[in-house]
Parts: structure tokens; C-alpha cells; sequence
């Protein structure tokens, strides 16, 4: 039986020939350490190489036939097909394009995958870069160790064994995992774990291929929120409109009208609350179809502000809203959707600063882009949410207990204003409060 070279290295076939091997020639051949090299012969990753006498690796043409079970290394993987002859004086060429096409395919999993290798016993071999980064645990914190380095102990027991259950019965596993990572912060990720066999049948390596899905779930967990918020948001205005609606016909015969008036403001108020909470769902349905419809028109930004002013300022007898500027500047708009935004910027204003009573509308124009501003002296926002209040059902943490509301009226507010080519943003410190903006192209006439 001839002894060939260990490596079958792609670029250095011409050098496949009877000779030996030894461990430390091997490791500077290869480009790893001379234990590396040890682990891979003792541990079997590379079957049919072992460690023979005076530390000799002996690899025997025989063996060419074997999948070599390193499935990170494409110079090292020999993709098992029948039809693949291994007469390497011929087929040279044959050889070289599989490991090109494994070398492409690894490549572009790891560009788009979170990839891990274990033992049989879970202890982690290899990660490529985005395990890393994700994990923002290093290669050296994380080869040796078992996946409880990441585990956020959110899963079950029974999910677990479940879990090892299948991958250890050679079964592929499909499911999402969330872990937490090295600085405490959680993160969920679609996994699939398959199991490499032995020509037993019995699994000897796992590969683990992973997939960032943290967005998408933090979007399906506020949306449950959401569901179950705005269950309770449209029934309480519903209640109350109902009691004000009985206690009015109860007494509408013989109580006084300054009564029944306050019976019937109850009632409208909790009618135009329930008619905005409807609406901006609505939104929300029309956005994300992209069936928004705009009824664009030329109009003075001043009668926007005083518009909303007026039909906002009734709603708090101890907010005082006040305009610090009137500039006569023309934009080209949707009037109801703009007045819909400053509407629902002076209603946040007022309902986030409870122990204060200014507040402040301002406009300011450069030579393309009129700015509105609406500043409040209220709970202020932490600098880490600024982009998120924006999002879809966002709610900050800290205030959800404290006030009503769904967490859209931002985010339908923003797209109106993107829609418009304008941008909306926020200036807050948590406990200072907060000036919002949005501003608009200047109408041009031409």
C-alpha cells in the first residue's frame, strides 16, 4: 500500500508521493500548530490519517475515497461521489474545480450565515466571523467551550432535549434559538444543526448554520403587544362613551342642561378618541399596501400651525401652546395629513409632560426647507431610542405602564412626512424633554 502525502492540497499535488510526514512538518505544511494537528489525526476528523510510530501521519491512496470530515477547510473536503474517479495523474483538474466550487459555496454561507462545528459532545471546534460579531465573543473565548456560553436560558428543558434528541438520532434540527451575547444583550437566531455520520451511522460533528432573525422577532413581539394594547385602548373609550351615553338618557328628562352638556363632551371626546385610534390603523394598513393617497395642494405652513393649535389646545386646560414664529411660507402638501402630524406632535407633547405647562411651536426656513418644531419641557426621551420611537409599534419600556396609546402615531407620522420629501427627527435627554421636528421642501413658484 503506497504511502501518500496527508495534505492533498489543491496547489500541491505534484508532491502527493510515497514519502512521510512528521507532526511538526505537517504543522508547517498545513499552517496550524503542531497540536492542531494531533487533535485532528486523534480525534478522527481526517479518517483514515493516524499518528503511527516516531509521530508519522500515513495516508494511503485508499483513503482518497473517504469524505475527508473537515468541512470548514475546502482543500481538505473530497466530496464523496461515486461518479468522481480519484486517478489524480488524470484528474487533476477534476479535483481542482470541486474544491473551487466548495471553496465558492463556503464563502458565500459564511457572507450570509452565522456558522459553528462541534464535537459529538457539543464542544465548539470552529466559527466563522459573524458568530463573532454577533456573539461579540472572540475565537479564543469561544473554540473549546459548549453553546451555554451564549445560552439565554430563555428555552426549556423539554425544548432542549428535544433539540439534542434529534441532532444525536442523525436527524437534522430546524428552529430559532435565542441566545444572549457576551455583553448581556439578546438576540434570536433561525438554526439549522446537522449532523455529520460515521460509517456507523452515529454522529461524530455537528455543523450549526444560523441566521439573524432579532429584527423580526422583536416586530412579531411588539405587534403582540400592540394586539393586545389596542384591544385595550378601544375598549375603554368604548366603555366610556357607552355609561356617558346611558347616564344621558337616564337623565335627560329631568337633569339640568349644564349637566347633560357635560354628559354629551364625555361623549364626543371619547367618540373623537375612538375615531383617531381607528384612524390610525387605518394608516398603518394604507402604508404598508402603499394605498396612502395625497391630495396635494399649495397652502401657507402659518394656517397649518394655527390649525392644529386650535383644535389641539381644548383638549388641556393646563398646557398653554404657544407659536414663538408666523413666517408666510408656501409648501406644496397634503393639508389634513400635515395638520394629522402637528396634531399628533402637540397631543404627545402634552400628554408626556404632565407636571409642566409651555409648549412651544416654532418655524424656521432656509432657502429650500421650511422646519416646525414643537418642544415640550416634559419626561424626555433616553438618546438610544431616538431612531426606534420611529419604528412601528414602538413603545418605550419605561412609560408603556404610565400612558396610553398603540406606538404608531410616530411612525404613520414619519411616512406621511417622507412621503412629503421631508424628514422628522427628535432632540431629547431622558428627564429634560423633547423637541421634535419635520421639515418640508418651500414651494417655489415658478
Amino acid at each position: 500500500m503506497t504511502v501518500v502525502d496527508l495534505t492533498i492540497m489543491p496547489n500541491k499535488m505534484e508532491n502527493l508521493t510515497s514519502r512521510k510526514m512528521g507532526v511538526k512538518a505537517a504543522s508547517e505544511y498545513l499552517g496550524v500548530s503542531t497540536s492542531t494537528v494531533r487533535r485532528w489525526a486523534q480525534g478522527g476528523y481526517l479518517p483514515g490519517i493516524k499518528i503511527g510510530h516516531r509521530g508519522v501521519w500515513k495516508f494511503t491512496e485508499n483513503d482518497l475515497n473517504t469524505v475527508i470530515k473537515n468541512p470548514l477547510d475546502p482543500e481538505e473536503f473530497i466530496h464523496n461521489h461515486k461518479d468522481v474517479p480519484y486517478n489524480w495523474a488524470s484528474t487533476k483538474k477534476t479535483y481542482e474545480q470541486i474544491v473551487k466550487e466548495l471553496s465558492d459555496i463556503k464563502y458565500a454561507v459564511d457572507q450570509s450565515s452565522i456558522v459553528a462545528v462541534t464535537d459529538k459532545d457539543g464542544i465548539i471546534l470552529h466559527v466563522n466571523q459573524k458568530f463573532t460579531e454577533i456573539s461579540k465573543y472572540s475565537r479564543e473565548e469561544l473554540i473549546g467551550k459548549t453553546h451555554r456560553v451564549i445560552n439565554s436560558k430563555y428555552h426549556s428543558k423539554v425544548f432542549m432535549k428535544d433539540l439534542w434528541d434529534t441532532i444525536l438520532s442523525g436527524k437534522v434540527w430546524h428552529g430559532e434559538l435565542k441566545n444572549k451575547d457576551k455583553e448581556g444583550n439578546f438576540y434570536w437566531v433561525a438554526t439549522t444543526i446537522t449532523p455529520f455520520l460515521d460509517e456507523k451511522g452515529r454522529p461524530f460533528q455537528f455543523i450549526a448554520i444560523r441566521n439573524d432573525i432579532t429584527e423580526r422577532k422583536m416586530i412579531e413581539e411588539r405587534k403582540d403587544e400592540f394586539i393586545s394594547v389596542a384591544s385595550h385602548e378601544l375598549k375603554t373609550p368604548l366603555t366610556s362613551l357607552k355609561l356617558n351615553l346611558q347616564l344621558l338618557e337616564r337623565e335627560l328628562k329631568k337633569a339640568p342642561a349644564q349637566k347633560r352638556d357635560a354628559y354629551l363632551n364625555k361623549a364626543l371626546t371619547y367618540t373623537n378618541r375612538l375615531s383617531r385610534l381607528i384612524g390610525d390603523l387605518l394608516d398603518i394598513s394604507k402604508i404598508q399596501s402603499g394605498i396612502v393617497e395625497y391630495e396635494m395642494g399649495v397652502v401657507d405652513i402659518d394656517s397649518i400651525i394655527k390649525s392644529s393649535i386650535y383644535s389641539v389646545q381644548p383638549t388641556s386646560e393646563k398646557h398653554k401652546i404657544v407659536q414663538k414664529s408666523s413666517p408666510h411660507v408656501k409648501v406644496k402638501v397634503d393639508k389634513q395629513r400635515i395638520e394629522q402630524v402637528l396634531n399628533n406632535m402637540l397631543t404627545n407633547a402634552i400628554k408626556y409632560s404632565p407636571k409642566s405647562k409651555d409648549i412651544i411651536v416654532d418655524v424656521v426656513k432656509d432657502s429650500d426647507y421650511v422646519t416646525i418644531s414643537v418642544k415640550d419641557f416634559g419626561i424626555g426621551i433616553d438618546k438610544n431610542m431616538h431612531n426606534k420611537i420611529f419604528e412601528k409599534y414602538y413603545r418605550v419600556k419605561e412609560v408603556e405602564n404610565s400612558f396610553s396609546g398603540l406606538g404608531v402615531g410616530l411612525y404613520v407620522s414619519h411616512e406621511i412626512i417622507k412621503n412629503h420629501g421631508g424628514t422628522m427627527w427628535v432632540e431629547s435627554a431622558k428627564g429634560k424633554g423633547s423637541t421634535f421636528y419635520f421639515n418640508l421642501p418651500i414651494h417655489k413658484s415658478k
